[in-house]
């Protein structure tokens, strides 16, 4: 097996280069009266500001043509909205700074204020809710202006409301009276129907991020409804509805970790006594199988009743827009219940409008690797990392031997069981984003990055878990004695301890010109080096009476100073054993 040379206390750093035009974390909020659409930078703390030049003027109705929904391209630098009243779509544009501006007219009349961008970002999907009928579909082009694809719509006898994309972009999702319909999506973006999933009154369609669940939400019945997805696109239904209190029918927000799903009480009902209106956001854990199961609710007080609920792409923040135009924040804390809500925004909506956060891209990882003093434990940097928009925030390592750990920072240390090859690998992220890809139905949240994961064959270098020389006052009858990790070569060499003087963190040589530096002591060559070959796993000896290559050393106090070179040509830490000579042997 070819191994890697770690020089002893030096470190290996890999380095690679990824930039994708990317900014902080966005937040955008559609305004369904009069066209336009919010746009927030988002602070670590949750706290929102608005971009510059934001609320963003869309549309070509000032009065208002009913804003729907927005999603964006993989790479952020396009997006599309559809409308509802005159009907339409639109392609637009985003600049570095988050900005949004139209790319084209509104394209088509067709009425529809719901739409997926695949996971591609090739095609725009809008669902028509009346004459003709059908889906929709544009070609998404480099500039950001939409191109009906010849055949659209498709599925006109039947009027389609939300709309969804499979995670694998193989298949689209559209909600009609009394159904789901299935869509294939062909190579050309024209769609083939399916049979229909029987479903009643759907609001919104979202996936779970790993695309085996189809979530989707029931407004007459209140419901929150899963099925599982077969390869060939069908739906089965995994559990059974869940109500908790009279919700509303707004929109549910999927964690980008697939751990937990997010839905306002609008009316009160969860927390509320007969006396009392305390509006909540219902917390919905997700199972290994896509079932869900109420796991709390979190108080939004007496003010706030939410109309849609976002979850930030690190899943650590589960915003809502309210009906008095206003947006709040709570943490999601690790039971994946909200914490405390706090007003971070205004929003302009008269209506209901799904929010969406701007794709996040993956990072790029580098790491270094350092043998420490201790056997078999070594240390690891990940310093040299980076991410888009903003600084890494989890460090993800894995030592080879099924060991792993996370942390928000970059230095890791392990010690291996054994000397041996490791694969050691470091993933890193920033907002939830990492190497793969996450995309919940309309737009994606992740643009996965396969420069965030790193795996590198690390050998660990020998170490010479002991040294010494015995009895420590030389005689005829004195012996080295050493310890290894592993079969190695050590070298050897008497040193003697001098005065010197402390420049910078390096025992100098006193000088003329550093001799008002602080005193130190520093180890030089008192003997020519000798060698021994040693095994792992005994105790290896070998013969010194003080005497080097047929050289005496004279009386005085010395150290053994000792270095091990496995047959990878790795160095080891040095190790030392004091010894005296008190006459010359």
């Amino acid at each position: 097996m070819k191994r890697s040379l770690i020089a002893a206390l030096a470190a290996v750093v890999l380095t690679f280069v990824f930039s994708p035009s990317a900014g902080a974390t966005r937040l955008y909020a559609p305004e369904y009266y009069p066209d336009g659409i919010s746009g927030f930078n988002v602070g670590a703390d949750g706290g929102l500001a608005s971009i510059a030049g934001s609320s963003f003027p869309v549309g070509a109705n000032p009065m208002g043509n009913g804003g729907g929904q927005i999603a964006f391209t993989p790479d952020g630098t396009r997006a599309a909205m559809a409308f509802s009243f005159s009907g339409g779509i639109q392609g637009l544009k985003v600049d570095g700074n988050g900005a949004i501006t139209p790319a084209q007219p509104i394209v088509g009349n067709h009425k529809g204020g719901h739409l997926a961008i695949s996971p591609d970002g090739r095609f725009a999907f809008q669902g028509i809710g009346s004459a003709p009928k059908g889906i929709d579909v544009y070609t998404v082009g480099a500039d950001g202006q939409l191109t009906v694809v010849p055949g659209s719509p498709f599925g006109s006898a039947e009027s389609f409301s939300v709309v969804a994309v499979s995670p694998d972009g193989k298949f689209l999702y559209a909600a009609l009276s009394g159904g789901i319909r299935p869509f294939a999506i062909n190579a050309d973006g024209s769609l083939a129907p399916k049979p229909i999933y029987p479903a009643s009154n759907t609001a919104q369609i979202q996936f779970s991020p790993d695309g085996r669940t189809l979530f989707w939400s029931d407004y007459g019945a209140q419901s929150l409804n899963a099925a599982s997805v077969a390869a060939d696109g069908s739906l089965t239904a995994v559990g059974s509805p869940l109500v908790v209190g009279s919700t509303f029918n707004g929109y549910f927000g999927v964690s980008p970790n697939g751990k937990f799903l997010y839905w306002s009480d609008y009316n009160g009902d969860t927390l509320s006594t007969p006396s009392t209106d305390i509006y909540s956001v219902n917390a919905f854990s997700i199972g290994a199988n896509g079932a869900l199961a109420f796991a709390g609710a979190a108080s939004t007080g007496t003010t706030y009743r939410c109309k849609t609920v976002v979850v930030s792409p690190g899943s650590n923040y589960v915003y809502c827009g309210t009906d008095g135009n206003k947006v709040v924040v709570a943490p999601i804390l690790a039971t994946g219940i909200p914490g405390e809500f706090r007003e971070v925004a205004t929003w302009n909506a008269a209506e209901p409008t799904p929010f969406a956060f701007a794709p996040e891209f993956g990072g790029t990882a580098a790491f270094s690797s350092r043998a420490t003093t201790k056997p078999l434990m070594m240390t690891f940097d990940g310093t040299g990392s980076n991410a888009p928009g903003g600084p890494v925030e989890d460090f993800s390592w894995s030592f080879g031997t099924g060991v792993t750990s996370s942390a928000a920072t970059p230095r890791a240390t392990y010690k291996f069981p054994a000397a041996g090859v490791y694969s050691v690998s470091l993933l890193v992220s920033r907002s939830g984003c990492a190497n793969k890809s996450i995309y919940t139905g309309q737009t994606t949240v992740c643009n996965g990055s396969p420069t965030a994961l790193k795996t590198v064959s690390v050998d660990t270098p020998p170490w010479i878990t002991s040294l010494k020389v015995s009895p420590r006052t030389l005689s005829k009858k004195s012996k080295i004695s050493f310890k290894l990790t592993e079969s190695a070569t050590v070298t050897f060499v008497v040193q003697k301890s001098q005065s010197g003087r402390l420049v910078g963190s390096s025992c100098k040589k006193r000088t003329r010109s550093n001799k008002s530096k602080k005193k130190c002591t520093r180890w030089v060559s008192a003997s020519k080096k000798f060698t021994a070959k040693g095994k792992a796993g005994k105790t290896n000896k070998l013969k010194f009476t003080g005497k080097v290559k047929r050289v005496k050393i004279p009386k005085g106090s010395y150290r053994l100073y000792a270095l091990a070179k496995d047959s990878a040509k790795q160095l080891s830490p040095s190790a030392t054993a004091k010894f005296k000579v008190k006459k010359k042997s």
